[in-house]
Parts: structure tokens; sequence; C-alpha cells
């Protein structure tokens, strides 16, 4: 069994995280059955070439509070920058220089999420 990567970011602005706790952190768990999530089934056609890279890595991302709040993805751009692509619950894409910046917005997007959330995965 791979261990999960585990990053932190600032609470989520809308979360339910205490002012006393410093930060907030998820689990990067690297998944290749990404393509089953239901959140990325309409992404536009130029970002799913991204996502299709054999150089692309995919983490289903696990919040402190046993909730799936989206999908990360590693990546380089055109300048053969490393990049970060999130995509959260609902489809949305944020794509930041940073790991923790994109899951922050996903963090955001998940705030009213009941504990144990799961994505959906496709039929």
């Amino acid at each position: 069994m791979k261990l999960p990567i585990r990053i932190s970011t600032s609470p989520p602005t809308f979360g339910n995280v205490l002012p006393s706790e410093a930060s907030y952190y998820c689990d990067l768990i690297e998944t290749e059955d990404w393509r089953t999530f239901t959140a990325v089934r309409d992404i536009d056609g130029a970002t799913m070439d991204i996502l299709r890279r054999p150089s692309t890595i995919g983490y289903l991302v696990r919040g402190h509070d046993d909730r799936e709040v989206g999908l990360l993805f590693c990546h380089e751009d055109a300048e053969d920058w490393v990049m970060y692509l999130a995509v959260d619950h609902l489809g949305r894409v944020s794509r930041e220089p940073a790991a923790n910046e994109a899951l922050w917005r996903c963090a955001n997007a998940a705030a009213e999420l009941p504990f144990g959330y799961r994505l959906a995965r496709a039929a």
C-alpha cells in the first residue's frame, strides 16, 4: 500500500476549521482511475489533453475530516514548469503553480459537504 502525501494549507474561508487550528490538511492519494469520477466528466478538451499526458499524475484529495473534496493533477506546462490542476466535487477547475493554492479552492468549495463525503463515481 502506498501512503498518501499530506499537505497543509491555510484553513478554507468557509470551512468548519476552528480559528485555533493553524492549518488545514489534505491527504493526496495517487490514483490511476481518475476517469471514473463524475467531476471530470465535463472538463473541456484542452484540459483533458493535459490530464491524459503520460507524465501527469492524478491524486484523490481527502480532507482531514475524511471527505473526498476533489482531484489534483500534477503536470508540466508548455515551458516545462510544474503546475497543479485541481477539480472540485462540482467539476470546477483551478490551475495554480502551487498545490496548496489549488487545494485551498477545492476545500472552500467543499465546505458544506458532510463528514465522510465521497466523490461520485460513474456507473
